[in-house]
């Protein structure tokens, strides 16, 4: 969980992040979860969407609270427009992106998450920082 907030600290613009949903089937809220997620960037902008991310995570995880009543309630309390998110995430207007998520997810041979790509090179599983520091350092080198 801690690792990403330190290879962003870490290499800053000489790396992209980009985020893509795998809601698994086996988790109830996953889907909506998701959606939530893309409404608060949406509303909120990147900062937005990882605040909701970590809140759910952290609720969903802890105290296994992720259903829709409790999502908005963590829009509330990220700061978000109440009236807008509810909007969002009742129309279902966030669906589609999480949807060619799962598409490009099974496309690319992705089962389970955490699961990253760097520069092709798949990484499976929540790894230390220095396993990826190992890869991106030498990516770097190579002028990947």
């Amino acid at each position: 969980r801690d690792t990403l907030p330190q290879i962003i600290q870490q290499y800053g613009d000489k790396v992209k992040v980009v985020f893509k949903h795998l809601p698994l089937s086996f988790h109830n809220y996953a889907q909506k979860a998701a959606e939530a997620a893309e409404c608060a960037g949406k509303i909120g902008g990147p900062k937005a969407f990882w605040a909701m991310h970590d809140k759910m995570f952290f609720e969903g995880q802890i105290q296994g609270r992720l259903d829709v009543t409790s999502l908005k309630q963590f829009a509330k309390e990220i700061g978000l427009d109440e009236k807008r998110f509810s909007q969002c995430l009742d129309s279902g207007e966030t669906a589609n992106i999480i949807s060619q998520d799962i598409s490009e997810s099974q496309r690319l041979g992705v089962r389970g998450t955490p699961t990253f790509f760097i520069n092709g090179k798949v990484v499976r599983g929540a790894l230390p920082f220095d396993v990826f520091k190992q890869i991106i350092d030498q990516e770097l080198q190579s002028g990947g």
